[in-house]
């Protein structure tokens, strides 16, 4: 009996050691649904942060996107009016060189009738000088005349 009795604490140890053992793979089984729902609690809100991050990257990206037209619409259209003020100032300038072309012909055209006017001036002017110095020397025989006596003569 002593051995049956041996037999049977061993028995017991055994099965209380796989109680233990069990209760600790219970604990352990435990722990680790725990963990999982933590895990399943921590992925989801790292999802949830991953949508949110990829929603406002796409809102941003978006913005961007549209701001990069809107810049480039802008800038096209700024780039369309340079060139337009650009025409209009080689326009003007054309223009303005035609309108200093004729003026510089008109100049010529003033500045050669001036010279003959000062031509025709001096010529006048010379017999003017002409003339009042031969109606001094006819002033002067007159007035030698009247000086003499008719009967005289």
């Amino acid at each position: 009996m002593s051995q049956d009795w041996n037999d049977f604490q061993d028995i017991l140890q055994r099965v209380s050691k796989h109680a233990r053992e069990y209760s600790e793979m219970d604990r352990i089984i435990k722990e680790n649904s725990s963990m999982q729902s933590e895990l399943a609690e921590k992925t989801a809100e790292l999802s949830e942060k991953d949508k949110r991050i990829s929603f406002i990257e796409t809102q941003m990206l978006n913005t961007f996107e549209a701001r990069y037209k809107k810049w480039d619409i802008e800038t096209a259209d700024l780039k369309r009016q340079a060139e337009r003020e650009k025409n209009q100032a080689e326009r003007k300038v054309q223009s303005m060189e035609a309108k200093l072309v004729s003026l510089q012909d008109n100049v010529h055209s003033l500045d050669s009738r001036l010279a003959q006017a000062t031509e025709d001036a001096d010529f006048a002017r010379r017999e003017c000088d002409i003339n009042k110095h031969r109606l001094q020397e006819w002033d002067n025989y007159l007035s030698q005349l009247k000086d003499m006596d008719l009967n005289d003569l």
